[in-house]
């Protein structure tokens, strides 16, 4: 009992007192005096004089020479004789094109199966190629290009294709709680 005689004389205590209260409003003093200064009336109109006019003379005009002209003579032209031309164009040499070449890759680490042969005659050129293509089968290429038929290509396969089996993703169990 007595401890709520105490909290009840300084809730009281500290409500009387005139120290500003906090709060979002800003702070508000209680208990203060203010005063404030006795009106009087406006003071009389004074009267002035007028002003005198002060006279300024126009500035004095200056005047300017022109510059004296300055005679620059033409610079000396420089003269430069092209010098005789003392070498010939050598005759063009156009050798007659033939060549064969021939290799072939197997790598067991990589799977990688390839070869190619090619040969060429003047205009003419026939070749060979082949490689293991990723479903097994082996494709080869044959080919022959002269300057009047162009281009032609065969292409043929042998083997089987295998395909591989297509593997469903499992469904993983997510960890946290369920809902």
């Amino acid at each position: 009992m007595a401890l709520s005689h105490m909290i009840l004389v300084a809730v009281v205590v500290a409500s009387a007192s005139s120290s500003p209260v906090g709060g979002y409003g800003g702070s508000v003093v209680l208990g203060s005096a203010e005063s404030y200064a006795s009106i009087s009336t406006a003071p009389a109109v004074a009267s002035y004089a007028t002003p005198a006019v002060a006279s300024y003379a126009a500035p004095a005009v200056a005047s300017y020479a022109a510059p004296a002209v300055t005679a620059y003579a033409a610079p000396a032209v420089a003269s430069y004789a092209v010098p005789a031309v003392s070498y010939k164009a050598e005759p063009e040499i156009i050798a007659y094109p033939r060549y064969a070449f021939k290799y072939g890759v197997t790598d067991g680490k990589t799977g990688d199966v390839k070869d190619q042969a090619e040969e060429r005659d003047g205009d003419v050129v026939k070749g060979e190629y082949s490689l293991l293509q990723p479903d097994g089968r082996k494709r080869v290429v044959n080919y022959l290009c002269d300057g009047k038929n162009g281009c032609n290509q065969v292409v043929s396969y042998s083997g089987q294709a295998v395909h591989p089996q297509v593997v469903v993703p499992v469904k993983v169990a997510a960890y946290g709680p369920a809902y």
